[in-house]
């Protein structure tokens, strides 16, 4: 869950220095790649939760989880996360992806609209659940908590 806070917290920060003059070009690019890269790899982890943990999540949560999970798997972070973020190789091209794939990869994941998505993940200004994957996360983690008591401080370290 802080992944997509940092995430699209900082991208959000330096795009701005970057628009006022503060950043150049490569400082931009490399603090894009840091955040989509770590946005990628929380978001791959929401979908190995499912795959591994779905008998935990609630069934108020399961309708919207599975939803946030199949558009995850059809926006290809798996893909992203193995053949860009996680990895060097791409095992089915035995190559790198180019920059071209990466780029036509991450249009894909956010529909050519990195502003909407990066405030799908977490919008500082709208956490109501379900309008967020954050929000969707913080009730997961909220029900965890409590139906296995947890304690908050312990939270973090499961």
């Amino acid at each position: 869950m802080n992944s997509l806070v940092a995430g699209t917290i900082v991208f959000r920060q330096y795009q701005s220095k970057y628009s006022n003059g503060r950043l150049n070009q490569n400082g931009i690019v490399a603090v894009q790649y840091m955040c989509i890269g770590h946005l990628i790899l929380g978001l791959s982890k929401v979908l190995e939760f499912r795959k591994h943990y779905h008998y935990l999540i609630p069934f108020d949560l399961i309708e919207v989880f599975k939803d946030l999970t199949n558009k995850l798997s059809k926006s290809h972070v798996k893909e992203l996360r193995n053949t860009v973020f996680a990895h060097v190789l791409d095992r089915r091209l035995k190559r790198s992806k180019t920059q071209l794939e990466v780029v036509e990869l991450l249009e894909q994941l956010s529909s050519k609209k990195p502003t909407e998505f990066l405030d799908w993940l977490n919008n500082e200004n709208h956490y109501e659940y379900p309008s967020t994957v954050w929000s969707i996360i913080k009730e997961l983690r909220d029900y965890l908590i409590k139906g296995h008591d947890v304690k908050k401080e312990e939270g973090f370290f499961r």
